[in-house]
């Protein structure tokens, strides 16, 4: 079997195993992939606990205003002059006999086992349960805007992901249907060859540019499977799955178009402000005097179950640092310096965002431009390669152009190829520096 005829052989085996292959595995469009990576990537799942923490912390924050009950249980044992003549009184032991010197200065030990609940209600705080629960909020809103800006990620990445393994995977096709045509001009030389009408030296560089085919095969290949596991790790699954991709390079030209970018970032800024302005509403209550009240119930026993008395408490506090050496005020004017830092980053990020937005137009446009010029080079490639072939095999043109034409064919298919894959990565990019891009995004279809 000669060479040409082996490789042909060797290619038509491989196809067959391919087919079959690709006929065995899971269909996978462009809107599943991102919306099984928004569903199952390990990142989401963290950002979703992040966001029930937060929720958790509000609800923390808001039981800041209602009454604290602590329940104590203590068991002491002590000769000690005052904890004994003490804990008699509490536990209602107390007798007469007990003011003798002898036992007064030197009494016998005395359990004492004591239960206290106690209760606390903040009455007035100045409004420092008011600013705890506003800053509460503004994390939980913060922490629920970066889980959006995380599925906003995730999406764009697993949707480039999937249009780079749909590239690669055209790249292979290509890269075989070189070699093939190679396979074929080989067998073209070696007739006109054996034929007397060129020498083995066109045999042998049509040898050199088959084996380059060969090698650029090999690559692309390679490309291809490392195209499938970083879409594979995008969409949080094992980096063996194999899925038969059935979305295509060609763009549907559906970019929606909104009036003005709702990025989570923007979102999660606002918040932001919310917690300085807390912040700040914090530092101003801290200089305002605290009244709470307090209520307690005391059980004093010498056995755990019986023998003891109990008491009770009421009363009101007030707590008050009139003279803090001017550390309350430099609170304030941190707090409102941080205001200030927030509001700037603010005016930053809208000027990024809509140079990211201006940007993603220009890229979607050029790419379009360059798909429509493409398009029209593959053709004239295309046309060019068939009259040079003809042209060769009637001994009017030489192998180098015949290999420079088969040359100019891939490289005009694969640079189309590239055209449309970044007019689709531009128009996700697109949507994402809008915040609209969702697994069920127009974009994706």
């Amino acid at each position: 079997m000669s060479s040409h005829a082996a490789v042909f052989a060797f290619r038509a085996a491989a196809s067959m195993l391919s087919l079959g292959s690709l006929l065995a595995q899971e269909p996978l469009s462009l809107s599943q992939a991102v919306g099984r990576s928004l569903a199952t990537h390990p990142a989401v799942a963290a950002g979703q606990a992040a966001v029930r923490a937060a929720q958790q912390g509000a609800l923390e924050a808001r039981a800041g205003r209602w009454a604290r009950v602590d329940y104590t249980e203590s068991f002491n044992r002590s000769n000690n002059p005052v904890f004994v003549f003490s804990s008699l009184l509490t536990q209602r032991q107390f007798a007469a006999s007990n003011f003798a010197l002898g036992p007064l200065n030197r009494p016998d030990f005395v359990n004492n086992f004591q239960s206290l609940v106690m209760a606390v209600q903040p009455l007035y705080d100045g409004g420092r349960a008011r600013a705890a629960m506003a800053q509460a909020e503004g994390g939980r809103a913060a922490a629920e805007a970066d889980e959006q800006g995380l599925r906003l990620l995730l999406a764009r990445q697993t949707a480039t992901a999937y249009l780079n393994a749909v590239l690669a995977r055209e790249g292979v096709r290509v890269a075989v249907a070189a070699l093939e045509s190679a396979t074929a001009n080989l067998k073209t030389a070696e007739n006109i060859r054996d034929a007397g009408r060129s020498t083995e030296l066109d045999v042998l560089a049509v040898k050199v540019h088959r084996a380059a085919m060969a090698e650029q095969l090999i690559r692309r290949e390679s490309e291809q499977r490392q195209a499938q596991a970083a879409l594979n790790e995008a969409m949080g699954v094992s980096l063996s799955e194999s899925h038969r991709l059935t979305s295509v390079l060609t763009s549907s030209g559906v970019a929606t178009a909104a009036p003005r970018p709702d990025r989570p970032e923007q979102h999660a800024a606002a918040a932001q402000l919310r917690q300085a302005e807390a912040q700040r509403l914090a530092a101003r209550a801290a200089m305002l005097p605290q009244v709470s009240a307090q209520g307690a119930f005391e059980a004093d026993r010498q056995r755990f179950v019986n023998r003891g008395g109990a008491n009770w408490l009421a009363g009101v506090t007030l707590k008050w640092t009139p003279f803090q050496a001017g550390a309350d005020r430099a609170r304030v004017r941190a707090a409102t310096e941080r205001i200030a830092g927030v509001k700037a980053n603010q005016r930053a990020l809208d000027s990024r965002i809509a140079l990211e937005v201006m940007q993603g137009g220009e890229a979607v446009q050029s790419a379009q431009a360059r798909v429509a010029a493409s398009s029209a080079a593959v053709e004239m490639a295309a046309e060019s390669l068939r009259i040079t072939k003809n042209r060769y095999e009637a001994g009017l043109a030489t192998v180098t152009e015949l290999l420079r034409a088969e040359t100019a064919q891939a490289e005009a298919s694969l640079r189309l190829l590239a055209a449309q894959h970044d007019v689709r990565v531009s128009e996700v990019a697109l949507e994402a520096a809008r915040g609209t891009l969702t697994a069920d995004s127009p974009v994706l279809q």
